[in-house]
Protein backbone atom coordinates (compact mmCIF):
# COMPACT_ATOMS: atom_id res chain seq x y z
CA UNK A 1 0.00 0.00 0.00
CA UNK A 2 1.20 3.88 -1.01
CA UNK A 3 1.83 5.88 2.32
CA UNK A 4 -0.54 8.76 1.40
CA UNK A 5 1.04 11.64 3.77
CA UNK A 6 5.24 12.12 3.07
CA UNK A 7 6.61 10.96 6.57
CA UNK A 8 8.55 13.65 7.90
CA UNK A 9 10.82 11.28 10.06
CA UNK A 10 12.01 9.86 6.63
CA UNK A 11 12.39 13.52 4.62
CA UNK A 12 14.15 15.04 7.20
CA UNK A 13 16.68 12.69 7.30
CA UNK A 14 17.53 13.93 3.75
CA UNK A 15 18.25 17.20 4.81
CA UNK A 16 21.41 17.76 4.38
CA UNK A 17 21.62 21.51 4.80
CA UNK A 18 19.09 24.43 5.05
CA UNK A 19 19.37 27.82 4.55
CA UNK A 20 20.21 30.43 7.66
CA UNK A 21 17.68 32.98 7.72
CA UNK A 22 15.80 35.18 10.56
CA UNK A 23 12.46 32.75 11.52
CA UNK A 24 9.02 34.01 10.88
CA UNK A 25 6.69 34.03 13.64
CA UNK A 26 5.40 30.61 15.10
CA UNK A 27 7.74 27.64 14.44
CA UNK A 28 9.98 29.46 11.75
CA UNK A 29 10.10 30.16 8.23
CA UNK A 30 7.73 27.48 6.73
CA UNK A 31 10.03 25.64 3.92
CA UNK A 32 7.42 23.08 2.74
CA UNK A 33 3.42 21.84 3.76
CA UNK A 34 2.25 18.23 3.23
CA UNK A 35 -1.62 17.98 3.08
CA UNK A 36 -3.29 14.83 2.17
CA UNK A 37 -7.45 14.91 2.38
CA UNK A 38 -8.53 12.24 4.59
CA UNK A 39 -12.32 12.90 4.76
CA UNK A 40 -14.73 16.14 3.21
CA UNK A 41 -14.08 18.57 5.14
CA UNK A 42 -10.83 17.10 7.11
CA UNK A 43 -7.43 17.44 5.71
CA UNK A 44 -3.99 16.74 7.85
CA UNK A 45 -0.86 18.88 7.06
CA UNK A 46 2.67 18.59 7.92
CA UNK A 47 5.10 21.17 8.16
CA UNK A 48 8.86 21.72 7.59
CA UNK A 49 10.27 25.05 8.89
CA UNK A 50 13.71 26.76 9.51
CA UNK A 51 14.25 28.33 12.82
CA UNK A 52 17.36 30.25 13.63
CA UNK A 53 20.76 29.70 13.53
CA UNK A 54 19.82 26.61 10.59
CA UNK A 55 17.69 25.15 13.69
CA UNK A 56 14.75 22.63 12.26
CA UNK A 57 11.05 21.96 13.21
CA UNK A 58 8.59 19.75 12.28
CA UNK A 59 4.85 20.30 12.86
CA UNK A 60 2.02 18.07 12.13
CA UNK A 61 -1.93 19.87 11.84
CA UNK A 62 -5.53 18.47 11.60
CA UNK A 63 -7.90 21.27 10.08
CA UNK A 64 -11.57 19.82 10.80
CA UNK A 65 -14.51 22.03 8.90
CA UNK A 66 -17.94 22.71 10.91
CA UNK A 67 -20.06 20.76 7.97
CA UNK A 68 -17.68 17.52 8.20
CA UNK A 69 -18.53 14.63 8.21
CA UNK A 70 -16.02 13.51 11.23
CA UNK A 71 -16.49 15.83 14.37
CA UNK A 72 -14.66 16.09 17.95
CA UNK A 73 -15.47 14.09 20.81
CA UNK A 74 -13.11 14.32 24.14
CA UNK A 75 -12.49 11.07 25.92
CA UNK A 76 -10.59 10.42 29.29
CA UNK A 77 -9.83 6.99 28.64
CA UNK A 78 -11.74 3.92 30.73
CA UNK A 79 -11.44 5.07 33.83
CA UNK A 80 -9.66 8.53 35.59
CA UNK A 81 -6.88 6.44 37.03
CA UNK A 82 -4.43 4.71 35.28
CA UNK A 83 -4.40 6.73 31.15
CA UNK A 84 -3.90 4.80 28.13
CA UNK A 85 -1.51 5.61 25.42
CA UNK A 86 -2.65 6.03 22.11
CA UNK A 87 -3.60 2.65 20.65
CA UNK A 88 -4.95 1.49 23.58
CA UNK A 89 -7.24 5.27 23.61
CA UNK A 90 -8.43 4.36 20.13
CA UNK A 91 -9.06 0.66 20.93
CA UNK A 92 -11.05 1.71 23.92
CA UNK A 93 -13.31 4.89 21.96
CA UNK A 94 -13.82 1.98 19.60
CA UNK A 95 -15.34 -0.25 21.92
CA UNK A 96 -17.69 2.44 22.80
CA UNK A 97 -19.24 2.39 19.36
CA UNK A 98 -17.10 5.20 17.42
CA UNK A 99 -15.36 5.20 14.49
CA UNK A 100 -12.12 7.03 14.93
CA UNK A 101 -10.48 8.58 12.53
CA UNK A 102 -7.92 10.67 14.63
CA UNK A 103 -6.85 11.65 18.32
CA UNK A 104 -5.07 14.27 19.86
CA UNK A 105 -3.90 14.11 23.63
CA UNK A 106 -5.63 17.19 25.94
CA UNK A 107 -5.22 16.99 29.27
CA UNK A 108 -2.51 17.42 31.99
CA UNK A 109 -2.00 14.69 34.65
CA UNK A 110 -0.35 13.35 37.93
CA UNK A 111 1.47 10.85 38.41
CA UNK A 112 -1.10 8.26 38.54
CA UNK A 113 -2.27 9.44 34.84
CA UNK A 114 -4.87 11.07 36.50
CA UNK A 115 -6.21 14.19 34.71
CA UNK A 116 -5.81 17.30 36.43
CA UNK A 117 -8.26 19.56 34.90
CA UNK A 118 -12.33 19.35 34.39
CA UNK A 119 -13.79 16.25 32.50
CA UNK A 120 -17.03 16.00 31.17
CA UNK A 121 -18.25 13.38 28.34
CA UNK A 122 -21.99 13.37 26.86
CA UNK A 123 -22.85 15.72 29.58
CA UNK A 124 -21.66 13.80 32.46
CA UNK A 125 -19.29 15.31 34.72
CA UNK A 126 -16.74 12.62 35.41
CA UNK A 127 -14.11 14.67 37.35
CA UNK A 128 -13.40 18.11 38.84
CA UNK A 129 -11.32 20.78 37.65
CA UNK A 130 -9.27 21.93 40.32
CA UNK A 131 -9.45 25.92 38.78
CA UNK A 132 -7.30 25.12 35.76
CA UNK A 133 -8.08 26.32 32.71
CA UNK A 134 -10.80 24.49 30.22
CA UNK A 135 -11.83 23.73 26.51
CA UNK A 136 -15.12 23.07 25.87
CA UNK A 137 -17.10 21.30 22.68
CA UNK A 138 -20.63 23.08 23.35
CA UNK A 139 -24.23 21.48 22.63
CA UNK A 140 -24.28 23.44 19.38
CA UNK A 141 -20.88 21.93 18.19
CA UNK A 142 -18.58 25.29 18.89
CA UNK A 143 -15.67 25.91 21.23
CA UNK A 144 -15.34 27.39 24.64
CA UNK A 145 -11.96 28.27 26.81
CA UNK A 146 -13.04 28.48 29.83
CA UNK A 147 -10.43 30.62 32.27
CA UNK A 148 -10.41 28.48 35.59
CA UNK A 149 -13.58 27.59 35.97
CA UNK A 150 -14.18 26.61 39.72
CA UNK A 151 -16.72 23.46 40.92
CA UNK A 152 -18.25 22.77 44.45
CA UNK A 153 -20.07 20.28 45.84
CA UNK A 154 -22.64 21.30 48.31
CA UNK A 155 -23.93 18.59 50.48
CA UNK A 156 -26.47 19.27 52.08
CA UNK A 157 -28.95 16.41 54.41
CA UNK A 158 -32.40 16.49 56.14
CA UNK A 159 -30.69 15.26 59.51
CA UNK A 160 -28.51 18.14 59.56
CA UNK A 161 -30.82 20.95 59.54
CA UNK A 162 -29.61 24.31 57.94
CA UNK A 163 -26.23 23.04 58.16
CA UNK A 164 -24.09 22.30 54.37
CA UNK A 165 -21.12 20.55 53.66
CA UNK A 166 -18.76 21.83 50.77
CA UNK A 167 -16.39 20.01 48.90
CA UNK A 168 -14.16 20.94 45.91
CA UNK A 169 -12.88 16.80 44.68
CA UNK A 170 -14.87 14.40 42.63
CA UNK A 171 -12.23 11.49 41.38
CA UNK A 172 -8.55 13.04 41.93
CA UNK A 173 -5.95 11.24 43.62
CA UNK A 174 -6.28 11.85 47.42
CA UNK A 175 -3.38 14.30 48.22
CA UNK A 176 -4.62 16.61 50.59
CA UNK A 177 -7.04 17.00 54.05
CA UNK A 178 -9.86 17.67 52.38
CA UNK A 179 -12.66 15.55 51.91
CA UNK A 180 -13.02 13.52 48.35
CA UNK A 181 -15.90 12.46 46.44
CA UNK A 182 -15.35 9.07 44.41
CA UNK A 183 -17.25 7.19 41.92
CA UNK A 184 -16.02 4.14 40.12
CA UNK A 185 -15.52 7.09 37.20
CA UNK A 186 -11.88 7.17 38.92
CA UNK A 187 -11.29 3.31 38.80
CA UNK A 188 -13.41 0.03 39.34
CA UNK A 189 -10.97 -1.27 41.23
CA UNK A 190 -11.12 1.45 44.81
CA UNK A 191 -10.40 4.71 46.07
CA UNK A 192 -6.82 3.89 45.39
CA UNK A 193 -5.71 5.38 49.09
CA UNK A 194 -2.69 3.72 51.06
CA UNK A 195 -3.71 6.56 54.19
CA UNK A 196 -5.56 5.17 56.83
CA UNK A 197 -9.15 6.75 56.30
CA UNK A 198 -12.42 7.24 56.94
CA UNK A 199 -15.27 6.67 54.44
CA UNK A 200 -18.83 6.90 53.79
CA UNK A 201 -20.51 4.63 50.97
CA UNK A 202 -23.41 6.18 49.51
CA UNK A 203 -26.29 4.48 46.58
CA UNK A 204 -27.90 7.04 44.13
CA UNK A 205 -30.92 6.83 44.12
CA UNK A 206 -31.74 9.80 41.99
CA UNK A 207 -29.73 11.94 39.72
CA UNK A 208 -26.55 11.78 38.08
CA UNK A 209 -23.40 14.25 37.91
CA UNK A 210 -23.58 17.02 35.67
CA UNK A 211 -22.25 20.80 36.13
CA UNK A 212 -25.42 22.63 37.62
CA UNK A 213 -27.39 19.00 38.89
CA UNK A 214 -28.13 17.60 41.79
CA UNK A 215 -27.83 13.86 43.19
CA UNK A 216 -29.47 12.19 45.74
CA UNK A 217 -28.14 9.15 48.01
CA UNK A 218 -28.81 6.95 50.53
CA UNK A 219 -25.58 6.02 53.53
CA UNK A 220 -25.32 2.29 53.36
CA UNK A 221 -22.53 2.16 55.24
CA UNK A 222 -19.71 4.13 57.28
CA UNK A 223 -16.18 2.83 57.64
CA UNK A 224 -14.10 4.60 60.69
CA UNK A 225 -10.73 2.94 59.64
CA UNK A 226 -9.28 1.38 56.59
CA UNK A 227 -7.01 2.21 53.32
CA UNK A 228 -8.58 2.36 49.63
CA UNK A 229 -11.97 1.30 49.46
CA UNK A 230 -14.01 -0.98 46.88
CA UNK A 231 -15.91 1.40 44.02
CA UNK A 232 -18.94 0.04 42.56
CA UNK A 233 -21.52 1.04 39.86
CA UNK A 234 -24.18 3.72 40.98
CA UNK A 235 -22.25 4.21 44.26
CA UNK A 236 -20.60 7.31 45.63
CA UNK A 237 -18.06 7.19 48.25
CA UNK A 238 -16.70 10.25 50.44
CA UNK A 239 -13.44 9.71 52.31
CA UNK A 240 -10.70 11.84 54.03
CA UNK A 241 -7.40 11.10 56.32
CA UNK A 242 -8.94 9.68 59.64
CA UNK A 243 -6.44 11.86 61.57
CA UNK A 244 -7.08 15.16 59.08
CA UNK A 245 -8.88 18.42 59.33
CA UNK A 246 -12.14 16.83 58.21
CA UNK A 247 -11.93 14.09 61.00
CA UNK A 248 -14.90 14.69 63.19
CA UNK A 249 -17.08 15.14 59.90
CA UNK A 250 -17.47 11.43 59.90
CA UNK A 251 -19.67 11.69 62.43
CA UNK A 252 -22.52 13.06 60.77
CA UNK A 253 -23.19 10.70 58.77
CA UNK A 254 -25.56 7.53 59.63
CA UNK A 255 -26.91 4.48 58.02
CA UNK A 256 -30.14 5.33 55.90
CA UNK A 257 -29.49 9.03 55.65
CA UNK A 258 -30.33 11.28 52.79
CA UNK A 259 -27.74 13.48 51.13
CA UNK A 260 -27.88 15.88 48.47
CA UNK A 261 -25.25 17.05 46.26
CA UNK A 262 -25.95 20.21 44.70
CA UNK A 263 -22.95 20.89 42.18
CA UNK A 264 -21.98 24.25 41.36
CA UNK A 265 -19.77 25.66 38.58
CA UNK A 266 -18.47 29.36 38.25
CA UNK A 267 -18.59 29.71 34.77
CA UNK A 268 -22.59 29.22 33.71
CA UNK A 269 -21.21 28.86 30.12
CA UNK A 270 -20.32 25.49 30.65
CA UNK A 271 -23.57 24.03 31.91
CA UNK A 272 -24.66 23.81 27.95
CA UNK A 273 -20.86 22.08 27.35
CA UNK A 274 -20.93 18.40 25.96
CA UNK A 275 -17.71 18.01 26.32
CA UNK A 276 -14.84 19.50 28.43
CA UNK A 277 -11.37 18.67 29.23
CA UNK A 278 -8.17 20.73 30.94
CA UNK A 279 -5.84 22.67 29.38
CA UNK A 280 -2.97 24.77 30.50
CA UNK A 281 -2.81 28.17 29.07
CA UNK A 282 -5.44 30.42 26.93
CA UNK A 283 -2.50 31.69 24.32
CA UNK A 284 -4.87 33.80 22.53
CA UNK A 285 -7.83 35.08 22.08
CA UNK A 286 -9.95 37.25 19.79
CA UNK A 287 -6.68 36.49 16.98
CA UNK A 288 -4.34 38.25 19.67
CA UNK A 289 -1.80 36.30 22.07
CA UNK A 290 -2.87 36.89 25.79
CA UNK A 291 -1.00 38.22 28.07
CA UNK A 292 2.44 36.28 29.07
CA UNK A 293 1.92 37.06 32.57
CA UNK A 294 -0.77 35.08 32.59
CA UNK A 295 0.98 31.82 31.78
CA UNK A 296 1.55 29.50 34.20
CA UNK A 297 3.01 26.50 32.85
CA UNK A 298 6.48 25.10 30.48
CA UNK A 299 6.88 28.31 29.42
CA UNK A 300 10.55 28.38 29.47
CA UNK A 301 12.81 27.05 26.77
CA UNK A 302 11.26 24.90 23.47
CA UNK A 303 9.80 21.66 24.24
CA UNK A 304 6.82 19.53 21.69
CA UNK A 305 3.68 21.04 22.05
CA UNK A 306 0.51 20.24 21.55
CA UNK A 307 -2.15 23.01 20.83
CA UNK A 308 -5.64 23.23 20.07
CA UNK A 309 -7.03 26.40 18.34
CA UNK A 310 -10.47 27.36 15.89
CA UNK A 311 -10.90 29.79 13.22
CA UNK A 312 -13.75 32.38 13.55
CA UNK A 313 -15.52 30.26 11.02
CA UNK A 314 -15.70 27.34 13.66
CA UNK A 315 -12.73 24.85 11.75
CA UNK A 316 -10.57 23.65 14.30
CA UNK A 317 -7.11 23.24 14.47
CA UNK A 318 -5.09 20.54 15.62
CA UNK A 319 -1.30 20.75 16.06
CA UNK A 320 1.57 19.04 17.04
CA UNK A 321 4.71 20.29 17.20
CA UNK A 322 7.43 17.87 18.17
CA UNK A 323 11.09 18.82 20.02
CA UNK A 324 13.69 17.73 22.21
CA UNK A 325 15.46 15.86 18.76
CA UNK A 326 18.28 18.15 17.47
CA UNK A 327 18.66 18.09 14.03
CA UNK A 328 15.12 16.93 13.30
CA UNK A 329 12.87 19.33 15.71
CA UNK A 330 13.84 22.14 18.46
CA UNK A 331 10.72 22.65 19.91
CA UNK A 332 8.29 25.55 20.55
CA UNK A 333 8.00 28.08 23.04
CA UNK A 334 4.82 28.92 24.57
CA UNK A 335 4.75 32.19 22.27
CA UNK A 336 5.86 30.54 19.32
CA UNK A 337 3.51 28.27 19.64
CA UNK A 338 0.37 30.81 20.05
CA UNK A 339 2.28 32.36 17.28
CA UNK A 340 2.15 29.63 14.69
CA UNK A 341 -1.62 28.90 15.56
CA UNK A 342 -2.32 32.44 14.89
CA UNK A 343 -0.42 31.87 11.90
CA UNK A 344 -2.98 29.11 10.76
CA UNK A 345 -5.52 31.82 11.02
CA UNK A 346 -6.96 30.54 14.69
CA UNK A 347 -9.06 33.08 16.80
CA UNK A 348 -8.68 31.07 20.37
CA UNK A 349 -5.43 29.02 20.86
CA UNK A 350 -5.17 26.93 24.35
CA UNK A 351 -2.08 25.20 25.07
CA UNK A 352 -2.25 21.00 26.05
CA UNK A 353 -0.15 18.44 27.79
CA UNK A 354 3.28 18.99 25.93
CA UNK A 355 6.92 17.51 26.14
CA UNK A 356 7.04 13.57 25.99
CA UNK A 357 3.15 13.48 25.50
CA UNK A 358 2.60 15.27 22.52
CA UNK A 359 1.02 13.08 19.99
CA UNK A 360 -1.22 13.26 17.02
CA UNK A 361 -2.67 10.39 15.53
CA UNK A 362 -4.32 9.62 11.79
CA UNK A 363 -5.70 6.89 10.12
CA UNK A 364 -4.93 7.84 6.72
CA UNK A 365 -6.21 6.97 3.86
CA UNK A 366 -6.07 3.20 2.72
CA UNK A 367 -4.76 2.53 5.91
CA UNK A 368 -6.41 0.66 8.87
CA UNK A 369 -5.06 1.88 12.00
CA UNK A 370 -4.88 5.43 13.67
CA UNK A 371 -0.77 5.82 14.01
CA UNK A 372 1.12 8.49 15.23
CA UNK A 373 2.33 10.73 12.58
CA UNK A 374 4.60 12.91 14.66
CA UNK A 375 7.97 11.56 16.55
CA UNK A 376 7.08 11.26 20.62
CA UNK A 377 10.27 13.27 22.35
CA UNK A 378 10.54 9.46 24.59
CA UNK A 379 10.34 7.40 21.84
CA UNK A 380 7.40 5.52 22.40
CA UNK A 381 3.72 7.34 22.93
CA UNK A 382 2.86 7.93 26.65
CA UNK A 383 0.09 6.64 29.38
CA UNK A 384 -1.96 10.26 28.86
CA UNK A 385 -5.09 10.63 31.05
CA UNK A 386 -7.12 12.25 28.22
CA UNK A 387 -8.01 12.82 24.08
CA UNK A 388 -9.64 14.37 21.49
CA UNK A 389 -10.73 12.06 19.22
CA UNK A 390 -12.04 12.65 16.01
CA UNK A 391 -14.88 10.41 14.93
CA UNK A 392 -17.67 9.70 12.40
CA UNK A 393 -21.28 8.24 12.74
CA UNK A 394 -20.57 6.42 9.10
CA UNK A 395 -20.22 2.64 9.13
CA UNK A 396 -18.08 1.12 6.73
CA UNK A 397 -19.81 -0.47 3.67
CA UNK A 398 -17.38 -1.26 1.46
CA UNK A 399 -18.27 0.90 -1.28
CA UNK A 400 -16.00 3.34 -2.89
CA UNK A 401 -17.34 6.72 -1.76
CA UNK A 402 -13.70 8.76 -1.96
CA UNK A 403 -10.84 8.28 -4.05
CA UNK A 404 -7.39 8.94 -2.95
CA UNK A 405 -4.18 9.86 -5.19
CA UNK A 406 -1.41 7.27 -4.35
CA UNK A 407 1.24 10.09 -5.12
CA UNK A 408 -0.32 12.34 -3.32
CA UNK A 409 2.32 15.17 -2.27
CA UNK A 410 4.84 14.24 -4.63
CA UNK A 411 7.14 16.66 -5.82
CA UNK A 412 8.25 16.81 -9.80
CA UNK A 413 10.38 18.65 -12.49
CA UNK A 414 8.85 20.76 -14.60
CA UNK A 415 7.79 18.70 -18.36
CA UNK A 416 8.26 15.40 -15.96
CA UNK A 417 5.19 12.91 -16.47
CA UNK A 418 4.23 10.72 -13.62
CA UNK A 419 1.99 7.68 -13.70
CA UNK A 420 -1.03 8.16 -10.99
CA UNK A 421 -2.67 5.07 -8.97
CA UNK A 422 -5.57 5.47 -7.13
CA UNK A 423 -7.55 3.69 -4.24
CA UNK A 424 -10.56 3.81 -2.80
CA UNK A 425 -12.31 4.56 0.65
CA UNK A 426 -15.58 3.81 1.49
CA UNK A 427 -18.03 6.31 3.59
CA UNK A 428 -16.60 5.02 6.92
CA UNK A 429 -13.48 5.93 5.84
CA UNK A 430 -11.60 2.51 5.76
CA UNK A 431 -9.73 0.96 2.53
CA UNK A 432 -12.02 -0.79 0.10
CA UNK A 433 -11.52 -3.20 -3.48
CA UNK A 434 -12.20 -0.63 -6.64
CA UNK A 435 -10.77 -2.62 -9.61
CA UNK A 436 -11.64 -1.90 -12.78
CA UNK A 437 -13.29 1.98 -12.61
CA UNK A 438 -13.13 4.24 -15.36
CA UNK A 439 -12.03 7.45 -13.88
CA UNK A 440 -11.59 10.49 -15.04
CA UNK A 441 -8.51 12.76 -13.89
CA UNK A 442 -8.90 16.60 -14.09
CA UNK A 443 -6.34 18.77 -13.71
CA UNK A 444 -5.55 22.60 -15.15
CA UNK A 445 -4.76 21.13 -18.19
CA UNK A 446 -8.02 19.23 -19.17
CA UNK A 447 -10.14 16.08 -18.25
CA UNK A 448 -8.74 12.92 -19.57
CA UNK A 449 -9.04 9.28 -18.94
CA UNK A 450 -5.21 9.17 -18.93
CA UNK A 451 -3.65 8.25 -15.59
CA UNK A 452 -0.67 10.35 -16.31
CA UNK A 453 0.03 13.89 -14.87
CA UNK A 454 2.59 16.04 -16.84
CA UNK A 455 4.08 18.85 -15.03
CA UNK A 456 3.88 22.15 -16.24
CA UNK A 457 5.99 24.99 -16.60
CA UNK A 458 4.82 26.91 -13.78
CA UNK A 459 5.96 25.77 -10.66
CA UNK A 460 3.79 26.14 -7.49
CA UNK A 461 0.41 23.76 -5.92
CA UNK A 462 -0.86 21.36 -9.01
CA UNK A 463 -4.45 19.97 -7.44
CA UNK A 464 -5.57 16.44 -9.96
CA UNK A 465 -9.31 15.42 -9.40
CA UNK A 466 -10.72 12.28 -9.54
CA UNK A 467 -14.30 11.08 -10.39
CA UNK A 468 -15.82 8.23 -11.63
CA UNK A 469 -17.74 4.99 -9.87
CA UNK A 470 -19.96 7.38 -7.66
CA UNK A 471 -17.08 8.24 -6.15
CA UNK A 472 -14.71 11.62 -6.18
CA UNK A 473 -11.33 12.16 -4.07
CA UNK A 474 -8.46 15.07 -5.29
CA UNK A 475 -4.77 14.57 -4.50
CA UNK A 476 -2.10 17.63 -4.85
CA UNK A 477 1.11 17.50 -6.91
CA UNK A 478 4.13 20.27 -6.13
CA UNK A 479 5.94 21.54 -9.47
CA UNK A 480 9.28 22.50 -8.02
CA UNK A 481 11.40 24.90 -10.76
CA UNK A 482 14.31 25.52 -8.22
CA UNK A 483 15.68 22.12 -6.75
CA UNK A 484 17.93 23.00 -3.74
CA UNK A 485 20.03 20.23 -3.74
CA UNK A 486 21.88 17.33 -6.60
CA UNK A 487 23.84 14.75 -5.63
CA UNK A 488 25.35 12.32 -7.67
CA UNK A 489 26.40 8.76 -5.95
CA UNK A 490 27.55 5.40 -6.40
CA UNK A 491 25.02 2.76 -5.14
CA UNK A 492 27.11 3.02 -1.40
CA UNK A 493 24.90 6.55 -0.98
CA UNK A 494 28.34 8.25 -0.70
CA UNK A 495 28.23 11.64 -2.61
CA UNK A 496 30.72 11.46 -5.42
CA UNK A 497 33.50 14.53 -6.57
CA UNK A 498 36.52 11.80 -8.46
CA UNK A 499 35.90 9.00 -10.19
CA UNK A 500 38.27 6.78 -12.60
CA UNK A 501 36.74 5.46 -14.94
CA UNK A 502 37.71 2.85 -17.99
CA UNK A 503 37.40 4.03 -21.50
CA UNK A 504 34.21 2.94 -23.08
CA UNK A 505 32.14 2.34 -19.38
CA UNK A 506 28.18 3.40 -18.78
CA UNK A 507 28.23 5.44 -15.74
CA UNK A 508 26.18 3.71 -12.60
CA UNK A 509 25.41 6.84 -11.26
CA UNK A 510 22.56 7.45 -8.97
CA UNK A 511 21.39 11.33 -9.18
CA UNK A 512 18.88 12.91 -7.15
CA UNK A 513 17.17 16.30 -6.85
CA UNK A 514 15.63 17.15 -3.72
CA UNK A 515 13.80 20.20 -2.90
CA UNK A 516 14.70 21.07 1.34
CA UNK A 517 14.95 17.15 2.05
CA UNK A 518 12.59 15.66 0.03
CA UNK A 519 13.23 14.09 -3.52
CA UNK A 520 12.05 15.24 -6.53
CA UNK A 521 10.29 12.93 -8.96
CA UNK A 522 12.86 12.58 -11.95
CA UNK A 523 13.01 10.83 -15.44
CA UNK A 524 16.33 10.59 -17.55
CA UNK A 525 15.09 13.24 -19.57
CA UNK A 526 15.35 15.54 -17.41
CA UNK A 527 19.30 14.89 -16.90
CA UNK A 528 21.80 16.47 -19.18
CA UNK A 529 25.75 16.64 -19.11
CA UNK A 530 28.91 18.50 -20.24
CA UNK A 531 32.17 18.07 -20.12
CA UNK A 532 35.44 20.46 -20.39
CA UNK A 533 36.52 17.87 -22.81
CA UNK A 534 35.29 14.96 -25.40
CA UNK A 535 34.99 12.64 -22.49
CA UNK A 536 31.64 10.90 -24.24
CA UNK A 537 28.27 11.12 -24.46
CA UNK A 538 24.68 10.54 -23.69
CA UNK A 539 22.32 8.09 -25.82
CA UNK A 540 18.37 8.71 -25.76
CA UNK A 541 17.98 7.14 -22.57
CA UNK A 542 20.08 9.50 -20.58
CA UNK A 543 22.93 6.84 -20.07
CA UNK A 544 26.24 8.01 -19.81
CA UNK A 545 29.51 6.16 -21.53
CA UNK A 546 32.55 7.14 -21.34
CA UNK A 547 34.65 7.40 -24.65
CA UNK A 548 37.75 9.52 -25.20
CA UNK A 549 41.36 8.49 -25.02
CA UNK A 550 43.27 6.86 -22.05
CA UNK A 551 44.93 9.13 -19.71
CA UNK A 552 42.63 11.99 -20.05
CA UNK A 553 41.14 14.09 -17.21
CA UNK A 554 38.43 16.22 -16.89
CA UNK A 555 35.36 17.62 -15.24
CA UNK A 556 32.09 16.12 -15.84
CA UNK A 557 28.89 18.20 -14.92
CA UNK A 558 25.81 16.67 -14.57
CA UNK A 559 22.60 19.48 -14.65
CA UNK A 560 18.83 18.48 -13.56
CA UNK A 561 16.91 22.20 -14.02
CA UNK A 562 18.71 25.05 -12.74
CA UNK A 563 21.77 22.78 -10.47
CA UNK A 564 24.66 21.31 -11.52
CA UNK A 565 26.48 18.49 -9.54
CA UNK A 566 30.71 18.33 -11.25
CA UNK A 567 32.87 15.21 -11.28
CA UNK A 568 36.01 14.84 -11.73
CA UNK A 569 37.10 12.48 -14.30
CA UNK A 570 40.00 10.20 -15.05
CA UNK A 571 40.43 8.08 -17.99
CA UNK A 572 42.31 4.80 -17.58
CA UNK A 573 42.53 1.56 -20.18
CA UNK A 574 41.87 -1.55 -17.75
CA UNK A 575 39.48 -2.20 -14.68
CA UNK A 576 42.34 -3.54 -12.84
CA UNK A 577 43.37 0.60 -12.67
CA UNK A 578 40.21 0.95 -10.22
CA UNK A 579 39.84 -1.92 -8.29
CA UNK A 580 37.40 0.20 -5.75
CA UNK A 581 34.94 1.48 -8.45
CA UNK A 582 32.44 -0.90 -9.15
CA UNK A 583 30.83 -0.44 -12.86
CA UNK A 584 27.16 -2.18 -13.88
CA UNK A 585 26.61 -0.60 -16.99
CA UNK A 586 23.58 1.74 -16.72
CA UNK A 587 22.49 5.02 -15.26
CA UNK A 588 20.27 4.29 -12.53
CA UNK A 589 18.34 7.84 -11.55
CA UNK A 590 16.34 7.67 -8.58
CA UNK A 591 12.39 6.94 -9.21
CA UNK A 592 10.29 8.05 -6.49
Amino acid sequence: MYKKLIPLILLLSLLLSLPVSAADSGAGTMLYTTGEVIAPGLEAVSAVYAGENGTMQAGYSLELAPDSTVFPIMMACDTMYGGMDLETAVAYTRSQGYNVVAAVNTAFFTGASVPIGLVVEEGRLRSSGDGMNAMAIMNDGSYYASPGPQVRFELSSPAWGEETMELQYLNKALESDDIYIFTNDFSTVSTRVTDLVWAVRMRITDGDFALGGTVTMEVIETLPYGPNVPLQEGEVVLTARENGANGALFGKFYLGTTVTIDIQCSDEKLLDARYVTGCGEILAENGKLTEESSWFSFNEGQHPRTLVGWRSDGTLVLYVADGRRSGYAEGLTLRMAGEEMLRRACQTVVNMDGGGSAVLGIRLPGEWVVEPMNRPSEGVTRQCAAYLMLVTDAVSDGVPRYWHLAENGSFLLPNQKLALHTFATDKGLYPTLAEGQDLLYSTKAGVTHVPVFTAPEQGGRHTVQIFGGGASGSGELRVITHPTELTVTFADGKPLRDLTVVNGQKLDLNITASHYGVPIFADETCVTYESDLPLGKADENGVFTVHTLAGLSGHLTVHVADREYTIRLTVVNSPTDIRDHRMKGALDLYMK
